[in-house]
């Protein structure tokens, strides 16, 4: 059974304002923030004012940016994938919180006009963000963090969500490696399983059109391997700017709004703002999770 609420723990389902969850010590507190798609002058400035915030007030451990960091570099030429990486580059260059990142859809320099270049497909990215892979894992304060690769381009200029036959050995592997009772958090641009990809998607004629490019095509099969695992506790993901949470098979599946909200048209997309999620990891294998609304447009 599912259930979809806007403040999440786990074990027990206990919600905000419980004396019982918010009385455990904090062991650390990560911010996620997505979808940044900075470009500009003004997607700089604000998401820039972002950081400033959340580390100011938020002091938090460590940055989880799930991906779309530069606005688009898909289909883009070299220079304009080059000079959006600069604008990035600049925003964090004073940034004194760690900052760990999965790769977005937008991320990817896919272009024709890249074909042949060394920095074409997924290394452009690998080595802005200076990431260690395209998939990684790492231990931090008696939680386990895993950080999927999420899109997967197609001959026809789109992609799909999912995960290819190598990176799903690795995870298979690696959850069977880690200790169980060490909690586990997983971390995808494109969502492992999500409601609010209704909002992006028709019903015609009685059926519903999703497409899989919104949520990941083999959502089954990552969930029956998730399910044999009761030590992950959450996955959380970005790609469709829209505030989400579904308890299922004892997982929380957390979506997050975008710092761009409507693309930086306009600080709100469908009913989420823009902001970011801050969220307390628990000695005892809690998650608590506040969704703060950062309204730039009014900034």
């Amino acid at each position: 059974m599912a259930s979809v609420a806007g403040s999440a723990f786990l074990p027990g389902q206990l919600f905000a304002g419980e004396t019982e969850v918010s009385a455990l010590p904090r062991q650390l507190r990560i911010v996620q923030i997505t979808d940044s798609h900075v470009i500009d002058e003004k997607s700089s400035k604000h998401t820039k004012r972002m950081l400033e915030k959340i580390t100011k007030e938020e002091k938090p451990d460590m940055i989880l940016h799930t991906g779309d960091v530069i606005m688009d570099s898909f289909k883009a030429s070299k220079q304009e994938t080059a000079d959006q990486w600069k604008v990035w580059k600049d925003i964090i260059s004073d940034l004194n919180t760690p900052i760990h990142y999965c790769i977005g859809n937008h991320d990817i320099w896919w272009s024709s006009e890249g074909v042949g270049d060394p920095l074409h497909g997924i290394q452009w990215v690998l080595k802005e963000l200076n990431l260690p892979g395209r998939y990684y894992s790492f231990t931090q304060n008696g939680w386990h963090f895993i950080f999927l690769d999420s899109t997967r381009p197609d001959d026809k200029g789109g992609y799909t969500g999912g995960i290819d036959e190598e990176q799903m050995r690795w995870l298979n592997e690696e959850l069977q490696r880690v200790p169980k009772i060490l909690p586990v958090l997983i971390m995808s641009h494109i969502p492992l399983l999500s409601t609010s990809i209704f909002d992006w998607s028709k019903c015609e004629e009685a059926v519903w059109k999703v497409s899989g490019g919104l949520m990941h095509a083999d959502s089954h099969i990552i969930q029956s391997l998730l399910r044999k695992h009761p030590n992950i506790k959450a996955c959380i993901s970005g790609h469709l700017h829209l505030q989400d949470n579904i308890s299922y098979d004892n997982i929380q599946y957390m979506g997050c709004g975008a710092v761009s909200g409507n693309w930086w048209g306009d600080s709100v997309f469908h009913q989420t703002r823009s902001g970011y999620a801050v969220i307390d990891l628990t000695n005892k294998g809690e998650i608590r999770r506040e969704y703060k609304v950062f309204d730039w447009k009014v900034q």
